[in-house]
């Protein structure tokens, strides 16, 4: 019984089909996962923190590390009135430089509203759309490089020492008269014109003050002054010059700077 039962189960072994696994059946190994890009925040370089400008001043930032990509970076640059930048009032695009990228804002581009200003930088792999975190923020003190500004640095260090007007820009403009020079006076003293204090009214009339609420401002905020105001001449008065806006440049604003040949 035993060897009927052996002999018929090998047969029957005999007749089975086994089908063997082909390579292309198998199930394909995993990739292992392509290395992560890393891209450093990038470190702020200038201006420093707390910096005074007149006018757009030179950004520079160091270049951010990298790791796994060879791809030349680009930066964000932006800048903000707010140091939190939930408004941006100012970002382009900046291409790497080496070790240091440095930003000069156009002369064409607007100038943003005097004061405190933020700025901050991002760097990019734009090829695999990867960027670093925001750079820290820093602020500068944003002062318009206007021509009395200018003047003003030239000749004294500073047009305003401490309080500052506000206000828009645009409102005057030199005529005649405000070449920097020594002058005598009708009682022979000499002086460098144009003087402070009348750069410091030009300074006003530009941001849109009349002459009597500019004298007056200037009082009030610690600058004292001897101008006069004539309304009915449209000249303001100081101690060896005046200032005078005649009819023919009401539109333009156009200031001239006269010398006083007497008291």
């Amino acid at each position: 019984m035993f060897t009927l039962l052996l002999i018929a189960t090998m047969v029957a072994c005999g007749k089975q089909t086994i089908t063997p696994t082909t390579p292309s059946q198998l199930t394909p190994p995993t990739p292992p996962p392509a290395p992560t890009i890393t891209i450093a925040a990038p470190t702020l370089v200038e201006p420093p923190s707390g910096a005074t400008s007149f006018g757009w001043p030179r950004f520079t930032w160091n270049n951010s590390s990298k790791t796994n990509t060879a791809n030349a970076l680009v930066y964000r640059f932006e800048l903000s009135t707010r140091e939190d930048f939930s408004t941006v009032a100012y970002t382009t695009m900046v291409p790497e430089g080496p070790e240091q990228t440095s930003f000069n804002p156009p002369a064409t581009q607007a100038t943003p509203a005097e004061g405190r200003l933020f700025w901050r930088v991002v760097a990019i792999d734009q090829a695999n759309a990867v960027q670093s975190q925001p750079s820290a923020t820093e602020n500068f003190n944003f002062i318009e490089n206007t021509p009395q500004q200018r003047v003003a640095v030239q000749l004294y260090g500073s047009l305003w020492t401490h309080a500052r007007p506000t206000g828009t820009r645009g409102r005057a403009r030199f005529g005649p008269g405000w070449n920097v020079g020594e002058r005598t006076s009708f009682t022979g003293v000499r002086f460098m014109s144009p003087p402070l204090d009348v750069l410091r009214m030009y300074d006003l009339l530009d941001l849109g003050m009349d002459p009597s609420a500019a004298i007056n401002w200037m009082r009030s905020n610690g600058y004292a002054n001897e101008a006069a105001w004539y309304p009915n001449v449209w000249s303001i008065g100081f101690q060896w010059q005046y200032m005078t806006l005649l009819p023919q440049n009401f539109a333009t604003g156009a200031w001239e700077l006269v010398h006083r040949v007497g008291a």
